[in-house]
């Protein structure tokens, strides 16, 4: 696995981060209250776990040299793990959107794109909207099946199954306050593999 919230402190993903945040319209603005996350948030244990590509990046990294496997992503894809494990789902949309709006036929990007607005969705209530973006998250990661861009997507469709399972039928979308009540999403931790 590689850390990669290691590798974006090494490589400025902060910056990055808190430039995109300033063109992002605060929670506020969308009358959404700010909330924990329904889904289980990695401790800092899961957050820096080391393997030995990690380490052979990090490396590379600080010496000037990218390895080829560097070059293959773009950071919004790093960002977007980084964002995922730490339960922001507004900003794996913004990443996601980033890349996918350079290429519009990308259908693994609108896929990860669509299982984050689903847990979005439906940790302020909107069940329905959930459900839908789930089914379509499940629909279009079909075809990149088990892996792509160093993602296990057997691991990741458990889940979207998982989370389609839970999702209640007869529920459009509860109140905020009533939230808690919902069933709790299982927990996905997202790595990149060699």
């Amino acid at each position: 696995m590689i850390d990669v919230y290691l590798f974006a402190e090494l490589i400025g993903a902060e910056d990055a981060r808190l430039r995109r945040d300033a063109h992002r319209p605060p929670r506020g603005s969308l009358s959404i209250p700010e909330r924990k996350s329904t889904v289980h948030i990695a401790d800092e244990k899961q957050r820096f776990i080391r393997n030995e590509l990690f380490v052979k990046m990090i490396s590379t990294r600080k010496s000037g040299i990218w390895s080829d496997f560097m070059k293959d992503y773009p950071l919004e894809y790093y960002e977007f793990f980084i964002s995922f494990n730490e339960g922001d789902y507004y900003t794996c949309h913004d990443l996601l959107e980033e890349m996918w709006m350079t290429e519009k036929g990308n259908l693994f990007f609108k896929g990860l794109l669509q299982m984050s607005v689903s847990i979005y969705h439906y940790e302020y209530g909107n069940v329905k909207g959930a459900r839908l973006m789930m089914q379509a998250a499940h629909e279009y990661l079909q075809a990149y099946r088990p892996r792509h861009w160093g993602l296990d997507l057997e691991h990741v469709y458990r889940f979207i199954e998982e989370c389609l399972s839970i999702f209640p039928e007869d529920i459009d979308r509860v109140p905020f306050e009533k939230v808690g009540n919902l069933p709790k999403l299982p927990q996905l931790i997202l790595y990149l593999e060699e």
